[in-house]
């Protein structure tokens, strides 16, 4: 369950009842969600090093469970393409269906040895 609190600002219930404090950037609008399994980490397929979205926005697959998250009943691959709003922040949407899903990906600015850190926010389906 996700509560918005402010603007900026919610707190994520997880299972176990713990919460996480996420600052939603200026760019993601409020009816956007997001939780701790929308956090992936990316790596590069060439060497597995931690992988950035370049500035200019690249296509890639989407990981299987943000999928699930946009719909369980949505199958297949997808593949979708990421636009730079502002550093830092890219809008995504999928590429061969205009109904399929879409939202924002933030770069959260540090990378662990999983990869480069980014949460997806998931627009309403309606947008």
């Amino acid at each position: 369950m996700i509560q918005t609190i402010a603007a900026t600002l919610l707190i994520a219930q997880l299972s176990g009842g713990v919460e996480m404090k996420v600052e939603r950037p200026d760019a993601v609008p409020l009816s956007a969600i997001t939780n701790a399994d929308l956090v992936v980490y990316c790596q590069s397929a060439r060497d597995r090093s931690p992988h950035r979205i370049p500035d200019r926005g690249e296509r890639s697959m989407l990981a299987p469970k943000i999928v699930r998250m946009w719909s369980p009943d949505y199958t297949g691959q997808c593949i979708v393409k990421s636009v730079k709003v502002k550093r830092g922040l890219f809008r995504f949407y999928t590429l061969d269906d205009p109904q399929g899903p879409r939202g924002w990906i933030q770069d959260l600015g540090y990378a662990t040895p999983k990869g480069w850190a980014y949460r997806y926010w998931l627009a309403d389906a309606q947008e």
